[in-house]
């Protein structure tokens, strides 16, 4: 989709990452540890949108997803929106302590806070370029038959893909702040580079054979777009647990 030119969207996001010190296990993958910490909250404050990133119903999802969780070095949780700031001085203030299926307790020794804030914008003559540092994950609907079309078409698709998932994480912040969706504003544009199809395994549980993961379809890819979006955030299936995960390599031009 080619931009119009037009004045760019500005969208203020609020941001904030927390570290957790602790002993958490290396096999231990990300959904563990989002489900440890959600456990946390529902006991203490209850279940909320904010932290689950699932709608009323328990299954959609919310967008943008508002909370993203990573396990490097030591577990890292990544908020975004109105309340960031405040659920992670809640999370560095309150949680002692994780639970992990089957009732294992990990003990959270202390955490780092670094709090922020950024423009998302849709810009007209500008472009920045991003990696793909984790693949990207399509709805299993969407995405299952695409393997076996020519890689032109694949490729294309995955441009489309991009670019609606872009413009759906920028809607969603828009409307988290109380924003409305404008129309006839700057479109996105999207141009892919080392393209690469990945068919791997998501891993979903943590020591349940049979159960523990399942195969998906998804890529890899470095990709331009005239969108400047929040380092680190996720897009695509899983977003919120590893997957999409998109770092900034360069900007250019101006706005």
């Amino acid at each position: 989709m080619r931009g119009d030119g037009s004045a760019p969207w500005l969208i203020p996001v609020d941001h904030a990452e927390v570290r957790l010190r602790c002993r958490w296990p290396a096999a231990c993958p990300e959904r563990i540890l989002r489900g440890a910490v959600v456990g946390q909250v529902e006991r203490q404050i209850g279940a909320s949108v904010e932290w689950h990133n699932h709608g009323d119903d328990g299954e959609s999802s919310a967008r943008p997803a508002l909370t993203l969780y990573r396990v490097r070095s030591c577990p890292e949780v990544y908020f975004y929106g109105r309340t960031a700031h405040q659920r992670a001085a809640w999370l560095i203030r309150s949680v002692g302590a994780l639970m992990l299926p089957g009732g294992e307790v990990i003990e959270v020794e202390s955490g780092d806070l670094r709090t922020g804030a950024t423009g998302c914008q849709v810009l007209g003559k500008s472009w920045a370029t991003y990696d793909l540092v984790t693949p990207i994950f399509p709805s299993l609907v969407t995405y299952r038959r695409r393997p076996r079309e020519p890689g032109a078409e694949r490729r294309a698709w995955a441009v489309h893909f991009i670019e609606s998932t872009v413009l759906d994480w920028l809607n969603g912040a828009r409307l988290e702040y109380g924003l409305d969706r404008e129309q006839g504003q700057t479109g996105i544009s999207v141009y892919i580079h080392d393209f690469d199809d990945i068919d791997g395994s998501v891993k979903l549980m943590w020591e349940r054979p049979g159960r523990s993961e399942y195969v998906a379809h998804g890529f890899r890819c470095r990709f331009t777009t005239n969108a400047v979006l929040p380092d680190g955030i996720g897009l695509g299936r899983h977003r919120a647990e590893g997957f999409g995960e998109i770092r900034l390599v360069s900007r250019e031009g101006r706005a």
